[in-house]
């Protein structure tokens, strides 16, 4: 597929779903043992858990993304096709 503004308005839709579904399936295996102790409610699980989901990539860094970035992938062979297909498969 080439690089067209069609493929890059995909590639963000899918970003986005894929976020979505990600930090939903996180939030789950974050809260679980919190409210199934019943040390607290639902919502206080879940403020805590967008809180330090939010805030972790600034205090503890972004050491994986940069060594996946840098050292795992070819940026050569990273283009909007590959990206799209990578999301496509995770979000499915």
């Amino acid at each position: 597929m080439p690089e067209s503004s069609v493929a890059v308005l995909l590639v963000i839709g899918l970003g986005l779903v894929f976020g979505y579904l990600n930090g939903f399936h996180d939030s789950a295996n974050i809260v679980a043992t919190m409210i199934a102790s019943r040390a607290l409610s639902g919502r206080q699980a879940l403020a805590i858990t967008a809180i330090a989901e939010s805030v972790g990539p600034f205090v503890f860094g972004v050491a994986v993304a940069t060594t996946t970035g840098n050292e795992v992938l070819d940026v050569k062979a990273i283009g909007v096709s590959v990206t799209l297909a990578a999301l496509g498969a995770a979000v499915l």
